[in-house]
């Protein structure tokens, strides 16, 4: 993949923050995000920076002045788009220690080698980095100044004979017991299919399914109010022992099946888990193999890899299966897909990372749902899905297929998509993509095949059109900047918006594009109410028919702001210079004029 900085000015001269803890178990991590905003050019005006820049971070104990705390901590070669970076940062455990702390910040270009310049004010940092403080009260604690035993309970030590109940539990957690006497203590007998209870309550079982919850139900039922029944004191029978005796081999759904090697088949419908990371042993089709419907499996936050000499297999498969859900881990190193569900349908997948694999990361056929799934690193597409899938906050990089590849009718909300080697984002007819991300991918950002929609979403540095889009899509509302980096590319593949007929292409902002900022083709498209600035090219370029174009405005383009066929209709295009009152010209006041300066 690529890397490419952009020259900018030398004055960096506001940050906006805002800083989240994602505290866990012994991290210290915290994530600063920013926004990055340069001078147009010396002494102009303040605009969102683009590029990559080197960051200095360093606590200090104050706003101003003072010895900083920590050692500074470098980050190179951070990407900052459209003026906005996030950042890990780690300064230990020393100065979490509820006192104020004041993170000052430097930058300079990332293509530079020379001193850092210091962002002004220092960030106070609030109590969220702080919770992580709480990680560290020492064991004990009950008593001490960390904790209040006011409004803590030390752990129950206490324990009460059979026939009693606990009646209160102390400080020092040990409790006072009483004798169970009266109603409190009832029998339970099963004959046939009628539960009786001490003192005339009978529960009729007939006709109901053998499963625990439907039974659990109806004891429930009757240990209500005026039942004389209390359902925790049958006679030393426990609830799950009342259940196993009134039904025959009853299985409890909650408790999963844990597989403890691999390769496995799971040939059984019901829930499963894995509680270490796991690696295959032998060659084999997958390391877990799936071969009926109805399958929870939650991998638990641990690894499924090939084992030492495993050279073929995917990780997980399930070829024509209807209602899977596979959550929580990570599938990788497998020379083929590292999750294949060929021909089957309503599946979930949450919480996976698929990366390092021979081919594609995830593969999923229809009627999916994706959600916070990674794919990196793999040999092919990243996420392939098929008809009628939803993907949501999902990222895809450096992949050697597209980032993401859904067929018909796919919906793709708040994801990522940088340095694949052929499109960001790929997509068929009645698709639709908002709030996504396309980066640095070696052919489109968003490839549209057919008629989609996309919104909100952002194309940047991708080597061909930042938006590719065949015949009836509607791309509202959308920022390309910067494509069309491969300069061998044809005029109709370096472009900010590239697209067919019957398309409408509007509220878009394209800048810095290689080709012209919207370049249509063929007929009967609406560009409406677009700003089109610095392109190589042209603002808008038309070489179609019977389009239209109105309301637009288009600045210093290279080759003209405007080129249009003369067999398109367009409002007039009124040229703006200098200051003043554009109403005094007649063609501005046109209510569908275009604007040129």
């Amino acid at each position: 993949m690529k890397s490419r900085v952009h020259s900018l000015a030398l004055a960096f001269l506001m940050l906006s923050i805002g800083a989240v803890a994602h505290a866990q178990p012994a991290d210290t991590v915290f994530t600063y995000q920013g926004k990055l905003e340069t001078e147009a050019s010396p002494g102009g005006p303040l605009v969102p920076a683009d590029g990559v820049f080197d960051f200095s971070f360093a606590i200090f104990a104050s706003e101003i002045n003072g010895t900083a705390l920590t050692a500074p901590v470098l980050l190179h070669d951070i990407s900052v788009i459209d003026g906005v970076f996030s950042v890990p940062l780690d300064f230990g455990t020393s100065i979490l220690n509820g006192g104020p702390a004041w993170l000052a910040i430097s930058v300079r270009d990332g293509n530079s080698n020379g001193s850092y310049t210091p962002l002004n004010p220092r960030q106070n940092l609030t109590s969220t980095p702080f919770a992580m403080h709480a990680e560290f009260v020492p064991g004990n604690s009950i008593g001490q100044v960390e904790i209040d035993s006011s409004q803590v309970q030390r752990r129950v030590n206490g324990t009460c004979a059979v026939g009693s109940y606990v009646t209160a539990i102390h400080e020092n957690g040990t409790v006072s017991c009483a004798v169970a006497t009266g109603t409190d203590s009832q029998t339970l007998s099963v004959s046939g299919s009628v539960l009786s209870i001490s003192g005339g309550n009978m529960v009729d079982l007939s006709g109901i399914p053998n499963t625990a919850d439907e039974i659990l139900t109806k004891i429930q039922t009757v240990d209500g109010e005026n039942s004389a029944l209390d359902a925790d004191l049958l006679d030393g029978m426990h609830a799950d022992t009342i259940i196993n005796n009134a039904v025959d081999n009853t299985v409890d759904l909650l408790a999963p099946t844990i597989i403890e090697s691999l390769p496995y088949t799971i040939n059984e419908p019901g829930a499963y888990a894995i509680k270490q990371n796991l690696r295959t042993t032998f060659n084999s089709t997958a390391a877990i193999r799936i071969t009926v419907d109805d399958v929870f499996l939650d991998l638990g936050g641990y690894s499924i890899s090939p084992g030492d000499g495993v050279t073929t297999g995917t990780a997980i498969s399930a070829p024509s299966r209807s209602n899977i859900r596979i959550q929580n881990g990570t599938v990788h190193g497998f020379n083929g897909q590292g999750m294949i569900l060929s021909g089957s349908d309503h599946i979930v997948l949450k919480n996976i990372t698929s990366h390092s694999n021979g081919g594609t990361g995830v593969y999923l056929e229809s009627d999916c749902f994706v959600d916070n799934v990674h794919a990196y690193d793999n040999g092919s597409d990243g996420i392939r899905t098929g008809l009628r899938c939803t993907v949501k906050n999902s990222f895809a990089r450096n992949n050697a297929g597209d980032g993401f590849n859904g067929s018909n009718r796919t919906l793709i909300l708040d994801s990522q998509s940088f340095d694949n080697a052929e499109s960001g984002f790929r997509v068929s007819a009645s698709s639709q993509i908002h709030r996504s991300i396309a980066h640095s991918n070696d052919e489109h950002g968003f490839e549209l095949v057919g008629s989609v929609y996309i919104t909100e979403s952002r194309a940047h540095q991708n080597m061909w059109n930042g938006i590719s889009a065949t015949s009836g899509s509607r791309i509202i509302n959308n920022s390309v900047s910067f494509n069309g980096e491969d300069i061998s590319a044809a005029d109709n593949m370096n472009n900010g918006i590239a697209a067919t007929h019957t398309s409408l292409i509007k509220g878009n902002r394209a800048y810095g594009n290689r080709g012209s900022g919207i370049y249509s083709t063929s007929s009967s498209s609406t560009i409406d109410g677009n700003q089109l600035n610095t392109n190589t090219r042209h603002g808008i370029e038309v070489t179609g028919v019977s389009n239209f174009v109105i309301r637009n405005i288009a600045r210093l383009n290279n080759s003209g702001n405007y080129q249009i066929a003369n067999s398109n209709a367009y409002g007039p295009i009124a040229s703006v210079n200098g200051i003043g009152n554009i109403n005094s010209n007649a063609v501005a006041s046109h209510p569908m004029a275009n604007f040129s300066q």
